[in-house]
This record gives C-alpha cells, sequence and structure tokens, in this order.
C-alpha cells in the first residue's frame, strides 16, 4: 500500500470510532483497547510522539468531523512514516486488523395485495418512510 493510501485509509478508520466515543457509545477509550481500531488508536499514540503530532491525534479525537483536523493528521502521520518507513509495515498490518469485516445478510420478502409496500434494510441508523 503506498504512503498516501496507507495514511487516508488510516484517518478513515479512526474517524467513526472517535465518533462514537463522542456521542457516549464508549465511556472511556480503554473498553475498545482490545480490539482493532482502540489498537490502532494506542499505537498511533506511541509513535506520534512529536507534540505536533500528538496535538493532531487529540484534536480529531475531540473533534472527529472536522476535515481539517482529518487533513492534520494525515500530514503529521505522512511526516512519521516518511521518516521511518519500517512503521509503515506495522501500520498496515494494524490497519488490516481495523478493518471491520463483511457479514453477509440474505433476506427475502413477499408483497401483495392492493396498495402494499415493503422495504427491506440491513445496517445501522437507517431511516425509511413509505408513503
Amino acid at each position: 500500500m503506498d504512503l498516501m493510501t496507507l495514511v487516508s485509509a488510516t484517518v478513515a478508520a479512526l474517524t467513526p470510532y472517535f465518533g462514537k466515543m463522542a456521542d457516549g457509545a464508549a465511556t472511556k477509550l480503554g473498553e475498545y483497547s482490545a480490539e482493532g481500531v482502540g489498537r490502532l488508536y494506542h499505537w498511533l499514540r506511541e509513535k506520534l510522539a512529536t507534540p505536533s503530532a500528538a496535538e493532531a491525534l487529540e484534536e480529531l479525537r475531540q473533534r472527529p468531523d472536522d476535515a481539517e483536523l482529518q487533513a492534520a493528521l494525515r500530514v503529521q502521520l505522512r511526516k512519521r512514516l516518511a521518516s521511518e518507513p519500517s512503521l509503515s509495515e506495522e501500520l498496515t498490518r494494524l490497519l488490516g486488523e481495523a478493518a471491520p469485516t463483511a457479514v453477509e445478510v440474505n433476506q427475502t420478502q413477499e408483497v401483495s395485495g392492493d396498495h402494499a409496500a415493503g422495504v427491506q434494510v440491513a445496517g445501522d441508523h437507517n431511516q425509511i418512510k413509505i408513503r
């Protein structure tokens, strides 16, 4: 994986994780430390040791939807990986562990009759209006 793709994928993996934390899905970060994204986050905290990199990670954790903060972390992460290329291999492995596993969903529906309507949805936070 090239450097820019790795950096972008890392920030993309962290952003929803931080969003769940901000929404109160986790009362503290340590609850997820055994899971893939938690390990990724803790690894980044350790490896991004410069003050500006640590600040970029912490600011994104506090405001994960801020595109400028996402960009700031990408810049800091790119600098760190460029200065120590061996970290890219570790990060690639951690990112692979953090990737969500695919879930197969099979649905069957039979709808009949006048003005009948049916909907099937898989996933989270879906909203459906049938009129």
